[in-house]
């Protein structure tokens, strides 16, 4: 069996989110993937919106795809979010089942360009496959694939997922909600359900 995680702000919730969410379970057989959003984002430099609101768009944002479950243990915990208590608690979630589980953790490149900076990394490591997304050319009929060895050397257990590029980010929608026009293009970077769920709560205006 595997179980996987993906954490983030998610604040918003974007469709590379999704694209990203569904690329993982549809290539690595998941079969469940924990969607967590951050708790408290000790290494975040700006406030994040409330957790009510981040937890209620992931849940919205990741309705349609079956085997995601949005998962609120990083905010129900409080303190400072680690990866690897997350782990740990989603560890002890599966504890009763008798079959071995592999635990996958989904991030993207440049997330695994600091992995080794992270709380208890090496702890991390033994526990899990990461599954690392990138960037491929659509023009490229053999795109080239990235060099883990420096990663490997290590100890990372690595599989690749490779992904169109796409120009959204959490931190345009907060942008340019603001000053929305009447053709404003954020909307298109997040679900429907998401943007209404923006407006309606008047979120990212201040």
């Amino acid at each position: 069996m595997r179980i996987g995680m993906l954490g983030g702000s998610f604040d918003p919730p974007h469709v590379a989110h999704h694209r990203l969410a569904a690329l993982a379970l549809d290539t690595l057989g998941l079969h469940a993937l924990h969607v967590v959003p951050t708790g408290h984002a000790w290494h975040k430099t700006r406030q994040l919106s409330a957790a009510p609101h981040r937890l209620a768009m992931s849940q919205l944002a990741f309705a349609d795809l079956a085997n995601v479950v949005v998962d609120d243990c990083e905010i129900a915990r409080g303190g400072e979010s680690f990866t690897l208590d997350t782990l740990q608690a989603l560890e002890s979630k599966y504890a009763h089942l008798t079959s071995p589980i592999e635990w996958v953790l989904v991030i993207g490149w440049d997330q695994l360009s600091r992995f080794t900076t992270w709380y208890q990394w090496q702890n991390i490591a033994s526990r899990v496959l990461l599954a690392v997304a990138y960037r491929v050319d659509a023009s490229e009929t053999n795109p080239a694939q990235p060099d883990l060895s420096e990663w490997q050397a290590v100890g990372l257990r690595l599989v690749l997922l490779p992904m169109l590029p796409v120009s959204i980010s959490s931190t345009y929608v907060r942008d340019h909600v603001p000053n929305e026009q009447p053709l404003d293009d954020w909307r298109e970077m997040v679900s429907p359900e998401v943007a209404h769920y923006i407006t309606k709560n008047g979120l990212y205006q201040a």
